[in-house]
């Protein structure tokens, strides 16, 4: 019997953001380690949920998120900017805990990779954008944790190393409508 997140359970029903922004999604087969690593070792009663908002509980669109807060509404704009980036590689680090919200604590990966340090300061340089986190840390998020009771996961190795290649880019619109930037050939 294989278990279904609320997430998947609603399907593809768009939900509408207050801003768009640009995603980067992981190759299938990290996605799926990382889903599997959450349900293996973060037990339910663990889980942040709310009742509300069905995007709490785990993750299960992974993705790491370039920047949020973009006003256009249509991809046009972004082409122009990364017309000419490359593909690039980047590394996942440690599971982290993001614990600034009062309500929950995240539970994420490190990214590491100055490419998506460059291109985020570049987007924020060249539209128009509302920033709603002061500092871009770059992670994956595994799941949305209850508070104080994610330090036992922080440390862990198991995704350590692993590198994977971005050559896209996904314009998310404020109404969830996602388009695909494809980026040049591999940078040197």
């Amino acid at each position: 019997m294989t278990t279904m997140t609320f997430k998947q359970f609603l399907g593809n029903k768009i939900k509408k953001y207050d801003y768009s922004s640009l995603l980067i999604e992981l190759p299938d087969e990290l996605t799926d380690s990382i889903i599997s690593w959450g349900f293996d070792n973060v037990p339910d009663e663990h889980l942040f949920f709310d009742p509300n908002d069905p995007t709490f509980g785990r993750e299960d669109d992974i993705h790491l998120t370039l920047i949020y807060g973009i006003h256009a509404d249509n991809p046009k704009e972004i082409k122009s900017i990364i017309k000419e980036e490359k593909s690039f590689t980047c590394k996942l680090g440690e599971i982290k805990l993001l614990t600034k919200n009062s309500k929950f604590d995240v539970l994420v990966i490190d990214v590491q990779c100055d490419n998506l340090h460059n291109l985020n300061k570049k987007l924020h340089l060249s539209l128009d954008v509302t920033k709603t986190h002061p500092e871009f840390i770059p992670h994956v998020t595994i799941a949305y944790l209850k508070k104080n009771i994610g330090k036992k996961y922080v440390g862990d190795k198991t995704f350590d190393g692993e590198k994977f290649e971005i050559d896209k880019i996904v314009f998310s619109s404020k109404n969830g409508i996602k388009t695909c930037i494809k980026l040049k050939g591999k940078n040197e």
